[in-house]
């Protein structure tokens, strides 16, 4: 399984291309694509635990998956999936998240549906991130002074509220 996503706001498009390598796959198998929130402090808890780690938030489309084609040797299906998530308060029947969209993990698996064996699987932790890729104009960035002798200011401008992570690489 490849997983590719794309990020706008709290929308997230999914795409899982499932590649098959072998005509042994028999019967009927569904693409499962679930969203993980890594970890959350929650200290108002009722109980003793307060951190919580890898909760589901959502299962793409549903809980039901999606219906692959039958899986043939060299044979790929590619599906595309879209949710938008809110954040804060999440509670029973919700998908609402604690954090945000820098804390998602997505994880993709294909089962067989009559003997509930999974045949491959996938994870990619989600980086909401400004980089080279990106119009980083679009979004108001600055780096001071340059050159500097060892301090370094930056400003960054989002679209939404959430963490940044700056990562300063030596080309040398």
């Amino acid at each position: 399984i490849d997983l590719d996503y794309t990020v706008d706001q709290y929308t997230v498009n999914v795409t899982a291309t499932v590649d098959c390598f072998t005509n042994s796959f028999t019967g009927a198998h569904k693409l499962h694509v679930v969203a993980v929130e890594d970890s959350y402090n929650y200290p108002a808890s009722t109980t003793t635990q307060d951190v919580f780690h890898y909760v589901q938030r959502k299962m793409f489309p549903n809980g039901q998956g999606t219906v692959l084609n039958a899986l043939t040797d060299g044979g790929s299906q590619t599906v595309d999936l879209s949710y938008t998530f809110v954040a804060g308060a999440p509670a029973q029947g919700n998908y609402k998240l604690w954090t945000d969209m820098d804390h998602l993990t997505l994880v993709a698996f294909v089962q067989n549906t009559s003997t509930k064996k999974v045949h491959q699987a996938a994870i990619l932790p989600m980086e909401v991130a400004i980089g080279m890729k990106e119009d980083i104009k679009e979004h108001g960035f600055a780096l001071y002074p340059n050159p500097t002798n060892g301090l370094v200011n930056i400003g960054l401008e989002l679209p939404h509220s959430g963490n940044a992570q700056v990562v300063v690489t030596n080309v040398l």
